[in-house]
C-alpha cells in the first residue's frame, strides 16, 4: 500500500506542480492559495496521509484526525469562490492548518492531548521528526544497496555494468559515426559542447532536480511517525516557589489601574460625549478624528494583557489556589475584555463617519479571537483539567472562516464604503478585488461622468478633484482586467491549475460591461487633464493627499 501511494502521490506531483509545455521542463509552479491547484494538491495529501498512515484502530485521536482532515478539506474547497489575496491566503492557511493537525493526531502513538500551545508548536516538532524521518530513510537505502548478506549484491553489480557497457558503447558509436555521416552528425550535435549548453538539457535537469525532491517530500511523509510525547509547552515555566508572586502580583495591580483609569476616561467620550467643545481643547475637532485614533495601539494593549493573564495563570497553578492571585488577575481579565468592548465601539463610530476598510475589518476578526482567548482563560482559572483548547481551536476557525469566507469586499463597498468629505471614495471601490466587481461599475459610471466635466472649463476645485479620482479609479479597473484577461482569456491546462471561480465570474460580468477597450478610450480622454492637473499642483496640497 505504501508503494503505491507514494507512486500515485509522485504521479499528481508531476501534473500539478511542472507545466505540460516540453520547452519548460525545469520549471517548477506552484499553485496559488485559492486555486484549483492548491485544492487538488490537499485532496491528494489528505488522501495519501490516510492511505499511508491510517490504521484500523478507533478512538478518540481518529475521530479527531478525521474531523481535522475534513476542514482541511472545507477551507482548501471554499478558498476556491474567493478572490481577495487576503481571504484567499487565510482559507488557505486555514486548510494547511487543519491539515497539519490530522497528520499530527494519526501519526502520534500515544493517545494523549496536550494544550494549545502544544498545537501552535506543532508545524516545528512535524518538520523535526520529519527530518528524523528522511534520514531514517537514507540510511535504511544504504544498508539495502550494501548488504553483504545478499548472495549478489546489486549495487556491484550496477557498478560493474556500468564499467562493462561505457567503453563498448564508445567503440560502437565510433565505428557506426564513421561509417554513417549522417548517424555520426547527429551524435556529434549530442555531445558537442553546444547541445550541453542548450535550454533543453538544463530544463530536463532542472525537473530531475525537482522531481525528486517531490519524490523524497512524499515519501518523508509516507513513512512518517511521530514518537513525541503530549505535553504543554507552557509546563516548563512552571513556578517551584512563591518567589515570583509578589513581582506579578505588583505587575497586575498596576495594570489594573492603569486600565481603570483609561476606561473611565474612555467611556466618557465614546458613549456620553454631547459637546465636540469638550474634545477641541484637546486639539481634536471632528468626532472621526478621535475614534479612528488608536486602533492598532489598543490592539496591541489587548494582547500585551492577554500574555499577562497567560503568564498568571501559569503561576497561579503553580502557587496552588492563591485566591488574592486568583482576584486580581480574575479583574485584569474582566477590564481587558472591558477595553476589547470599547475598541469594537471605536470601530463601529469610525465605521459610521468614514465607512471600513479591510484593514479594520479584520481587526475586528484578531479582536474576536483575543475576546474568545479571554474567556477560556477566565474558565482555565477556575478548572485546570479541561479540553478548552479544543473550543479555542474551533472558536478561532469559526471566526476567520466567516470573515475571509463572506463576500467582505463587495459587503463593505456596497453598505459600507470609505467616504471623502460625505462623498463615495469611488476610488476605493475601483481598487477592489474581483470580489468586488459589482462595484467597479459604480466607479465606472462615476468615470463617465468625470469626462463630461473636462469641456466645462474653467474648473473649480471640486471637478479638479472628481477628473483625478476618475483618472486613479480607471488605472486600477485597468489593472485589474488586463490582469483577469491574461489569466482567462486563453485558458490552457497551466491556467486551469491557477483558476479561481470568483475571478472567472467577474472576468465574464465584466465582459458585458465593458472591455479593456473600452477603459482605454475613458483613460485616454481623461489622463491629458488629469495628469496636467497633477503636475501644476492645481489641487491644493493638503487637499490633494487628503484625497490620494
Amino acid at each position: 500500500m505504501k508503494l503505491k501511494t507514494l507512486i500515485l502521490g509522485f504521479v499528481v506531483f508531476q501534473l500539478l506542480y511542472f507545466p505540460f509545455n516540453t520547452d519548460s521542463f525545469g520549471l517548477i509552479i506552484i499553485p496559488l492559495p485559492g486555486s484549483v491547484g492548491f485544492l487538488l494538491t490537499v485532496v491528494t495529501a489528505v488522501l495519501i496521509v490516510l492511505l499511508a498512515q491510517f490504521t484500523r484502530k478507533s478512538g478518540t485521536k481518529i475521530s479527531y484526525a478525521k474531523i481535522a482532515l475534513l476542514f482541511s478539506l472545507i477551507f482548501a474547497f471554499f478558498s476556491i469562490f474567493r478572490a481577495n489575496f487576503i481571504d484567499r491566503f487565510i482559507l488557505s492557511a486555514g486548510s494547511i492548518s487543519w491539515g497539519i493537525i490530522g497528520l499530527y493526531l494519526i501519526t502520534l502513538k500515544q493517545n494523549r492531548f496536550g494544550s494549545l500551545g502544544e498545537l501552535l508548536l506543532l508545524p516545528f516538532q512535524i518538520l523535526s521528526d520529519f527530518a528524523q524521518t528522511l534520514k531514517k530513510l537514507f540510511y535504511s537505502f544504504i544498508l539495502w544497496a550494501f548488504n553483504k548478506n545478499k548472495t549478489k549484491n546489486s549495487a556491484s553489480k550496477f557498478i560493474l555494468g556500468l564499467l562493462i557497457t561505457t567503453p563498448v558503447t564508445a567503440v560502437l558509436l565510433l565505428l557506426l559515426s564513421a561509417a554513417d555521416p549522417i548517424f555520426g552528425h547527429y551524435v556529434n550535435n549530442i555531445f558537442s559542447l553546444q547541445f550541453f549548453r542548450s535550454q533543453i538539457l538544463w530544463n530536463t535537469v532542472g525537473r530531475l532536480i525537482f522531481s525528486t525532491l517531490g519524490l523524497m517530500l512524499i515519501a518523508g511523509f509516507i513513512y512518517f511517525k511521530n514518537s513525541s510525547t503530549s505535553r504543554s509547552p507552557f509546563n516548563q515555566f512552571m513556578p517551584k516557589n512563591k518567589t515570583i508572586n509578589i513581582p506579578f502580583l505588583m505587575l497586575s495591580l498596576v495594570t489594573c489601574l492603569i486600565l481603570i483609569i483609561f476606561l473611565f476616561i474612555q467611556f466618557r467620550y465614546l458613549f456620553l460625549l454631547k459637546n465636540m467643545a469638550d474634545l477641541s481643547a484637546y486639539g481634536i475637532y471632528t468626532f472621526s478624528d478621535y475614534v479612528k485614533k488608536g486602533f492598532f495601539e489598543l490592539l496591541l494593549t489587548t494582547l500585551i494583557i492577554y500574555t499577562i493573564s497567560g503568564i498568571g495563570l501559569v503561576i497561579y497553578r503553580g502557587l496552588k489556589q492563591d485566591k488574592l492571585f486568583l482576584s486580581i488577575n480574575t479583574l485584569l481579565i474582566f477590564l481587558n475584555f472591558t477595553l476589547s468592548i470599547s475598541v469594537l465601539r471605536r470601530i463601529y463610530l469610525y465605521m459610521e463617519a468614514h465607512g471600513l476598510t479591510k484593514t479594520r475589518y479584520y481587526g475586528i476578526a484578531i479582536l474576536l479571537v483575543l475576546m474568545l482567548l479571554l474567556l477560556t482563560i477566565l474558565l482555565r482559572y477556575f478548572k485546570a483539567k479541561n479540553k478548552l483548547y479544543i473550543f479555542e481551536l474551533l472558536g478561532v476557525s469559526t471566526i476567520f472562516f466567516v470573515f475571509a469566507g463572506i463576500n467582505s469586499d463587495y459587503l463593505m463597498g456596497k453598505y459600507a464604503p470609505p467616504t471623502v468629505n460625505q462623498t463615495l471614495d469611488y476610488n476605493y471601490l475601483a481598487s477592489l478585488s474581483p470580489d468586488g466587481y459589482e462595484l467597479w461599475n459604480e466607479a465606472l459610471n462615476e468615470a463617465n461622468k468625470s469626462m463630461k466635466l473636462i469641456d466645462q472649463t474653467p474648473y473649480g476645485l471640486y471637478e479638479k478633484i472628481a477628473i483625478v479620482r476618475s483618472y486613479w479609479a480607471m488605472q486600477k479597473i485597468n489593472y485589474n482586467l488586463e490582469h483577469l484577461d491574461r489569466f482567462y482569456k486563453n485558458m490552457d491546462v497551466e491556467t486551469i491549475k491557477q483558476f479561481n471561480f470568483q475571478e472567472y465570474r467577474a472576468y465574464k460580468n465584466m465582459l458585458n460591461k465593458a472591455s479593456s477597450e473600452d477603459i482605454e478610450e475613458i483613460l485616454n480622454k481623461l489622463s491629458p487633464t488629469a495628469i496636467y492637473l497633477i503636475q501644476n499642483q492645481e489641487i491644493p496640497h493638503d487637499v490633494y493627499q487628503y484625497i490620494n
